[in-house]
C-alpha cells in the first residue's frame, strides 16, 4: 500500500514482507518471514539503534545502520513486541508475555538469542495468555489479550484489567492515559484518562457515529500528545491517527475536527 499526501512528497509503502521508508530516505527493510508488529528503538545503551520485529518465526533484531538482521530469538507463537530502555517485551499466543534483556543483544552479536527469552507475565496475573498486541510508555505497559485489556505498572508489579470482548489495539501515552480499541460491532475507541483506569474509561468513541461517523472498521491507532490545535484543555489535548477501511483519519480531540486521507477508489 502506498500513499502520497496532497501537500508533500512523502511516500509510505507497506507490504506483507517489508517496509519502505518515506521521502528521500533510502532505508528499506525486508523480512524473510511475515512481520506482524514492528517497534523501533531510539539509540540504546550501546549507542546503536535497532528495529525489533515480531514475525511468524520469532523476534528479529535489525541493525538500523546496516539495515541487516543483527540477531534473532526463535518462537513461533510471537504476536507483538514493545521495549523500554532495558528490556524487550514479547507477546505470544499461548504463554503470555516473555522478556529479553537488551544487554544480550550486544553481548551475543549476530547470535541466536532464543535461550535468553524468559517468561514474564502469564495468567492469573494477565486476563489471558493469548496476547494480541502490546504498547507501553515508561513504567506502563498495556496488553490486548483474548479476554480484554491488562494495564501493567512494571515497577510496582501490579495490573488492572478490563474484561471486554473483541479487544484489539492499545496505545499508552507518557502520562499513562490509555487508548484502546475493539473490533467488530460496535467498533469502539476508548480513552482512560489516568493510569490504570481502563476498567472505567472516561470516553467512548463509536466508529461510524458522532465525531467518527466516517470511520469504518478502525484497525489501528496512534496518538501524538499535546498536539491539539485547540486551546489546552485537560484530557482533550491529543491527536488520534486512526487506520481504518479505506484510509486514515486524523482526529483532533480538542477541536473534534476529523481529516480524512482516503485510499484511491475509496469514498
Amino acid at each position: 500500500m502506498a500513499y502520497t499526501p496532497p501537500d508533500g512528497d512523502l511516500y509510505f509503502t507497506f507490504t506483507e514482507s517489508g517496509y519502505s521508508a518515506p521521502g528521500g530516505l533510502t532505508i528499506e527493510f525486508s523480512f524473510s518471514s511475515s512481520a506482524s508488529a514492528v517497534y523501533q528503538l531510539s539509540p540504546d545503551v550501546a549507542g546503536a539503534a535497532y528495529l525489533y520485529v515480531a514475525t511468524d518465526i520469532g523476534l528479529i533484531v535489525v541493525d538500523v545502520a546496516t539495515e541487516l538482521e543483527y540477531a534473532r530469538a526463535l518462537n513461533n507463537t510471537v504476536t507483538s513486541v514493545w521495549n523500554d530502555t532495558d528490556t524487550i517485551y514479547i507477546g505470544t499466543t499461548i504463554s503470555g508475555i516473555y522478556y529479553l534483556e537488551k544487554d544480550y543483544i550486544t553481548t551475543y552479536t549476530g547470535g541466536d538469542l532464543t535461550n535468553y527469552l524468559f517468561p514474564w507475565k502469564q495468567t492469573p496475573f494477565l486476563s489471558s495468555n493469548y496476547i494480541k498486541y502490546l504498547h507501553g510508555s515508561g513504567d506502563y505497559l498495556c496488553a490486548s489479550t483474548a479476554a480484554g485489556f491488562d494495564f501493567i505498572w512494571i515497577s510496582l508489579d501490579d495490573v488492572e484489567s478490563n474484561i471486554i470482548t473483541m479487544s484489539w489495539k492499545c496505545f499508552v501515552c507518557s502520562d499513562g492515559k490509555t487508548y484502546f480499541t475493539t473490533s467488530g460491532i460496535p467498533n469502539m475507541i476508548y480513552r482512560a484518562n489516568v493510569p490504570g483506569s481502563i476498567a472505567y474509561p472516561a470516553v467512548e468513541y463509536i466508529c461510524g457515529s458522532g465525531y467518527l461517523e466516517d470511520v469504518v472498521n478502525a484497525n489501528d491507532i496512534f496518538v501524538t500528545e499535546n498536539t491539539s490545535s485547540a486551546a489546552p484543555i485537560l484530557w482533550v489535548e491529543n491527536t488520534l491517527f486512526i487506520a481504518a477501511s479505506g484510509g486514515a483519519y486524523v482526529f483532533d480531540e480538542g477541536t473534534k475536527v476529523v481529516h480524512k486521507y482516503l485510499l484511491e477508489g475509496s469514498s
